[in-house]
């Protein structure tokens, strides 16, 4: 553990996501789960913004995994807000399929929403496409 957090300590953002995935994984074999989540976490907040995206996926499938799928919920909320609009409006996708999957349709029509305001129906047809799909 000392060893990783040296690494990332003095590794620049760039070069970083790696080191965090290997350290998130010997926590998972070798330590406590929460000790590996709150590593996937930090490299949310570490990472490039090019990266975030695949990094909050990433966290958001651990936490998944280990969690259950509600604990999920704050990490979508943390991902869409961190991110820029184009990502932003693909994690609130996510979002609102996995509400969809609990039978929560009031909380996926309110992620929905409020991803339309970062998805541009120029730019992001598959955006509105989903959502069309989601209301019929």
């Amino acid at each position: 553990r000392e060893l990783f957090d040296r690494c990332l300590a003095d590794c620049p953002p760039e070069a970083a996501s790696e080191f965090y995935i290997q350290y998130g994984e010997y926590e998972e074999n070798h330590g406590l789960t929460k000790r590996a989540l709150s590593v996937y976490e930090r490299m949310c907040n570490a990472v490039p913004a090019a990266e975030k995206y695949t990094a909050y996926r990433l966290y958001i499938a651990k936490a998944i995994h280990y969690l259950g799928v509600t604990s999920a919920r704050p990490i979508y909320e943390s991902a869409i807000a961190a991110l820029e609009d184009g990502p932003a409006s693909r994690i609130c996708l996510e979002y609102a399929k996995m509400e969809t999957g609990l039978r929560e349709i009031d909380r996926a029509r309110t992620v929905l929403v409020y991803g339309a305001q970062l998805a541009d129906p120029r730019r992001d047809p598959d955006y509105w496409t989903a959502w069309h799909d989601f209301e019929v």
